[in-house]
């Protein structure tokens, strides 16, 4: 019996350590890189898929569904977010790690959503 439980055990623990990750990066547009996005008007996002495609395409800054629209469609795909991050300071050198500005304007800090099957 003890045997089984192990085995289980490690084969369990075996199969989250291969699980399949999307990473989608939401962030402020970067002359050069893509020129169907305007500057200061729209955010740049980035998704790697679990194969290592990259897509980029851009969303107007106000447009929250549209970011909402690509979330849910990860996660229809049985993806759960596992984590997401800041990797920007305001001026004043704190950490900002929100999303959305107090107006509803995704804002122009680096976010990134991590999704992964369980």
């Amino acid at each position: 019996m003890k045997k089984i439980f192990f085995l289980i055990a490690f084969a369990f623990v075996g199969k989250q350590s291969f699980s399949q990750i999307v990473i989608l990066h939401v962030g402020d547009f970067q002359a050069g890189t893509d020129t169907t996005c305007v500057y200061n008007i729209d955010r740049h996002i980035i998704k790697v898929d679990e194969f290592g495609n990259t897509s980029d395409f851009c969303i107007n800054c106000g447009d929250i569904g549209a970011l909402n629209q690509e979330l849910n469609d990860i996660a229809s795909q049985g993806y759960k977010l596992v984590s997401t991050s800041s990797n920007t300071a305001d001026p004043g050198g704190y950490a900002v790690s929100c999303l959305l500005s107090s107006n509803g304007i995704i804002t122009t800090n680096g976010f990134t959503f991590i999704f992964a099957i369980p």
